[in-house]
């Protein structure tokens, strides 16, 4: 980690997520997820970071749920040129699922993030997983992404009526920003294969 990092969630030992996710599909039941997760970092030897990432994902729909444990080991390095961080990284995740009562899935990845400190941050990654489920022989799928974050914002403007001078108009001025919402979204190129029906891929 450089001495001025731009993700300033990587200089904590420890962080805690929680959140919620409705995941939707054509001609199927909404599903529900509840996820929270804690990652943990420790840095290592030649500026390398590791995060330990243990996310419970918790599902349910159609009045059944199952539950699943993610365990995300991710080794990576930044490298700064200038204001830019290109950070490589690599990474594996076993899932525990519990309909299977067993270690089902598995995740390889590997890619690039790019930050810099006027402009929004670029990633890259290929994911190659494997499902088991319930088979002897474990489905592979291979999954690739390039994600750019795009934000938007709305300024609410308000006019105010300023006091009117000593023997003047009163007159109104408008402009004045009173807040700023603010929403992002992803712009992503992304191929698999064999095609699923939901590329999970950028899934973190």
């Amino acid at each position: 980690m450089t001495l001025l990092d731009l993700d300033d969630a990587k200089s904590r030992p420890l962080v805690l997520e929680s959140g919620y996710r409705l995941i939707t599909a054509p001609n199927t039941p909404n599903e529900n997820r509840l996820q929270e997760a804690a990652t943990f970092r420790f840095p290592l030897f030649a500026q390398i970071l590791l995060s330990d990432r243990n996310r419970f994902d918790l599902d349910w729909k159609n009045g059944s749920s199952t539950w699943r444990y993610r365990n995300k080991l991710t080794p990576e390095r930044t490298f700064a040129i200038r204001s830019y961080h290109f950070i490589p990284y690599v990474a594996a995740e076993p899932f525990y699922e519990s309909q299977y009562s067993k270690w089902s899935n598995h995740r390889s990845l590997c890619g690039i993030l790019i930050r810099g400190r006027e402009t929004r941050p670029i990633q890259s990654l290929l994911s190659v997983r494997e499902r088991h489920g319930q088979k002897a022989k474990p489905a592979e799928s291979l999954c690739g992404s390039c994600s750019l974050p795009l934000l938007f914002s709305a300024k609410m403007i308000r006019g105010q009526l300023n006091p009117p001078a000593k023997g003047g108009l009163r007159t109104k001025h408008i402009g004045e920003q009173v807040g700023t919402v603010t929403d992002s979204c992803a712009s992503n190129v992304a191929f698999s294969h064999p095609a699923p029906q939901v590329c999970q891929c950028d899934e973190q």
